[in-house]
């Protein structure tokens, strides 16, 4: 049970919590800066990620538990990370007039020069140890004009987006002379990608400086506001007066660029002049940037909200979704197209109204859709014909798929208040050719499916989403018919006289797409639309180093919601962009089951899961740890690799370690060159992973439900 803050805790458990909490506040405040948020969940969020950091040491060596995010990005609780995008404040390369490799300065006027006196290392007043250059600008200016002292390129090449706050800091003392009348200042720009200067902040007072005085850090922050933001950067400087004598020399130790609103302590860089520098755990420097998700998807997606309500999102949004869960979940999905133009329109019928059939209503407000809106649904109420004549289809000809083989209608439906109705069907027709189940049915009543191979979803305010059995379309009749039909019981459509006078119903949302599962709702008007599948993807010699490579524990929590294929699970670790090398979690077909992988250019090994069909929407808690030193046999701590599920001990195996470095940690597992169609379909609550190998007790305990 989560641990509470109080009297009766010992100070080992109190630094524990105090950890937690500053893991959580530090994550939390990358993602505000980064224009993020956070799927705060009423805290369910938060409280599983403590959970989980408290049930097993060793700490684990990355945590993610998708709640902070932003377009574009999914943040990791852990490692906690702060980085250094400037990639040389250790002033490398800085010899008499030669600048620090990467650092730039701006055209100075005739009659003004500037050189580089000293460099090194010193203590700063705080005590900080930094690297610093003596910069000396002397001389008389010929013409006005502005100096700039950069850090970094003068055509910043550090990618930054309106919204974010940034904060840059440097040590500053000035050696001799005076620029109490050059008023000089540390600046935070915003420019674009061709360096042109749009806004930034100062830091003021640097007029003050007075020669030999202390070396002092200095800092400053901004939120980035102008929406054309494409690049951000910091320098020294100030303007230059024709006919103005200069002669100043200034310290300038270990500058600092951070995506975040508060100076922290000194990151040095340049070990590499090309990359950033982060802070992994308050521990060693390691080049690159923090080992956060990057989220693409080129193109909108819907979510079932907080609220319940089916939402848009924009494109490259990690999607929480909250459906049938009271804590949501990340939302991964492969491509998918819906062939349904006008998702509300099933208008046309045989039998009109007037000869007893339906009638139908658009733009009924009687209830709000799925998404909240009023006015976009669909009203039936049954007529007074007999036999089977309560039904609807699309009125403009038929929906036309792109190529043959299984497809799948889903529909939303509502049973009216008043004369509700109890049954009805869902129907593929005049595909000519086609085979498999063409009409499905559903009890609105009970809320459940009643044809083989048919599902339904509860979305709340009455509303069901039902979904038929796959259908196969065949090549040589692409156009058809997608039917509602009001029915008089379970496989029955045939109404008697006045049967289905005034049963009411309501529908929204149609959607056809290939293969044999239902994703999520893709709007439409006058013609189909695609929804892109989820990438969430981390990668890079920073991600290597937090992947147990010949040794460690994968952790998994997530529901499967099935994939045309049956070809990816939720956790792929492999060599960039090479499936050859890589270990993963992978379904099987007939029945889908899922297996563990480790794979080399030797071959593959593998380990049963879950040796049944993998039930649709059910949470399941899986832990591998591995270990190439060790051996199968008995399942010891010491085996190659041992498989846990909700706390059960499912299989032992050999672990065959791969030839390349591990260093790409996707969620979304489509194999390299199988394209997205092969991509997981489903939730995930949250992902951890060791460079250790835990133990068998502790692999049960993280798994137990």
């Amino acid at each position: 049970m989560p641990l509470i803050e109080g009297p009766s805790l010992g100070g080992n458990a109190r630094h524990v919590l105090r950890q937690y909490a500053e893991e959580n506040a530090l994550a939390r405040e990358r993602t505000t800066n980064a224009a993020g948020n956070e799927e705060f969940g009423g805290g369910c969020l938060r409280g599983r990620y403590n959970n989980l950091r408290e049930t097993i040491q060793p700490t684990p060596s990355i945590v993610v538990v998708p709640s902070l995010i932003n377009a574009g990005g999914l943040f990791v609780q852990r490692p906690v990370c702060r980085t250094n995008y400037l990639v040389n404040n250790a002033m490398l390369g800085a010899t008499g007039s030669v600048l620090p490799s990467g650092w730039s300065i701006g055209t100075l006027p005739l009659g003004l020069t500037a050189s580089y006196s000293a460099s090194g290392q010193t203590t700063a007043a705080d005590g900080t140890v930094v690297d610093y250059i003596d910069f000396t600008l002397s001389g008389t200016a010929a013409a006005s004009g502005f100096f700039n002292l950069r850090p970094n390129a003068s055509t910043s090449t550090i990618v930054a987006t309106s919204g974010q706050t940034w904060n840059t800091s440097v040590f500053l003392a000035l050696v001799s002379g005076s620029v109490a009348t050059v008023a000089p200042t540390w600046q935070l720009q915003e420019t674009t990608s061709g360096g042109t200067f749009l806004q930034g902040s100062n830091i003021s007072g640097l007029a003050s400086l007075v020669s030999g005085g202390a070396l002092e850090r200095y800092n400053v922050s901004r939120t980035l506001t102008d929406g054309a933001t494409e690049r951000v950067q910091v320098r020294w400087g100030h303007s230059l007066a024709s006919g103005t004598a200069y002669n100043y020399t200034i310290r300038i130790g270990s500058p600092q660029l951070e995506r975040l609103d508060r100076v922290t302590p000194m990151i040095r860089t340049g070990v590499s002049v090309t990359g950033a520098v982060t802070v992994l755990n308050e521990s060693s420097n390691v080049i690159g940037l923090p080992p956060d998700f990057t989220v693409t998807r080129a193109t909108s997606a819907t979510r079932v909200n907080e609220a319940g309500l089916i939402e848009s999102v924009a494109s490259g949004v990690p999607r929480i979704d909250w459906l049938g869960q009271s804590c949501p979940a990340l939302l991964v999905e492969p491509a998918s197209t819906n062939f349904a133009r006008f998702v509300q329109q099933l208008t046309a019928q045989d039998t009109p109204a007037a000869s007893g059939g339906m009638t139908i209503t658009t733009g009924s407000t009687d209830f709000l859709a799925p998404d909240g809106a009023s006015g976009s649904i669909t009203k039936y109420v049954g007529g007074a014909a007999s036999g089977e004549s309560q039904y609807a289809y699309y009125a403009g000809g038929g929906i036309v798929v792109t190529a043959a083989g299984q497809h799948t209608f889903s529909l939303f439906v509502k049973a009216g208040a008043t004369n509700p109705l109890n049954f009805c069907a869902l129907r593929f027709a005049l595909y000519t050719g086609g085979s498999g189940t063409d009409t499905s049915y559903f009890s609105l009543a009970s809320g459940t499916a009643l044809t083989a191979g048919a599902s339904i979803q509860d979305y709340g305010n009455g509303w069901y989403r039902l979904i038929s059995a796959p259908y196969t379309i065949a090549s040589g009749d692409l156009s058809g018919q997608l039917v509602f039909i009001m029915a008089e019981a379970n496989g029955d459509v045939t109404w008697p006289a006045s049967g289905a006078l005034n049963l009411t119903a309501y529908i929204w949302g149609a959607q056809l797409e290939t293969g044999s599962v239902a994703t999520t709702y893709i709007p439409t008007t006058t013609g189909s639309a695609t929804r892109n599948a989820d990438q969430i993807v981390a990668s890079g010699a920073l991600v290597s180093g937090l992947i147990g490579q010949a040794a460690g524990t994968i952790y998994c929590e997530f529901a499967y919601f099935g994939t045309p294929t049956n070809r990816s699970g939720p956790i792929y670790l492999r060599q960039e962009n090479t499936r050859g090398q890589s270990i993963n979690f992978a379904p099987t077909s007939s029945p889908t089951g899922l297996v563990f992988i480790s794979r080399n250019n030797g071959g593959q090994d593998s380990i049963n899961l879950v040796s049944g069909a993998l039930q649709i929407g059910t949470y399941y808690k899986i832990a591998i740890g591995y270990d190439a030193s060790g051996t199968a046999a008995g399942g010891s701590q010491a085996s190659g690799v041992v498989a846990y599920v909700n706390g059960v001990q499912v299989g032992i195996g050999t672990f065959r370690v791969p030839d390349a470095v591990i260093s790409e940690f996707r969620m979304y597992g489509a194999n390299a060159g199988t394209g997205d169609a092969e991509a997981f379909n489903g939730r995930i609550r949250a992902t951890a992973l060791y460079t250790t190998r835990l133990s068998n007790e502790q692999l049960a305990q993280l798994t137990r439900l």
